[in-house]
């Protein structure tokens, strides 16, 4: 048996190449996790508002770079999901019948909607000027699953300041979730 995998589920405009997503991945390469991060960049959303219809879309594409994945060989799976991703994570776990750990940056109300009551959420995080989801609604989400939660005071979906410092100070505060 394999330790663990990671697999990295991007937003719409937010790769896997963004710091936060880097420093989550570091975190568990350092712990002898396999990492895989997916892209969406063959996939036409349409400039589509529907994240339910973007979802669709990058399904297709998803399942085929998980293709050659033997998610039955590794002890642990997570899914390390953000925004879209977050909706897209929990509809490939239900396609490969699995259930992996889930992490989710910003989760959509989709995604919340979507997750199964036996999901295992082990952290979730979202700004307090999300546009997508407001934080008392993940915060009621968490509370109701004991699920830890982060909420970031005056910041927005993509959980980035301004100021570099601040961004990188709640990258820490994320990355201090991981487990």
């Amino acid at each position: 048996m394999k330790k663990g995998i990671v697999v990295a589920f991007p937003g719409i405009r937010y790769t896997c190449g963004q710091p936060l997503v880097q420093d989550c991945l570091a975190f568990y390469k350092a712990r002898g996790y396999e990492t895989l991060c997916l892209d969406f960049a063959g996939v036409s959303f349409d400039g589509t508002a529907d994240m339910s219809r973007a979802a669709e879309a990058a399904l297709p594409s998803i399942l085929g770079q998980l293709s050659s994945v033997c998610f039955a060989d590794y002890t642990d799976v997570v899914f390390l999901a953000k925004s879209l991703g977050t909706l897209c994570a929990v509809r490939t776990a239900k396609a490969l019948a699995m259930q992996p750990r889930f992490f989710l940056l910003t989760p959509l109300e989709e995604t919340l909607q979507e997750l199964p009551p036996d999901g295992n959420v082990f952290g979730a995080v979202v700004g307090t000027k999300d546009a997508h989801l407001p934080a008392a609604r993940l915060e009621q989400f968490c509370r109701e699953r004991a699920v830890p939660c982060l909420i970031v005071p005056e910041v927005g979906h993509r959980l980035q300041f301004e100021d570099s410092a601040k961004t990188e100070s709640v990258n820490r505060s994320i990355v201090a979730m991981l487990r």
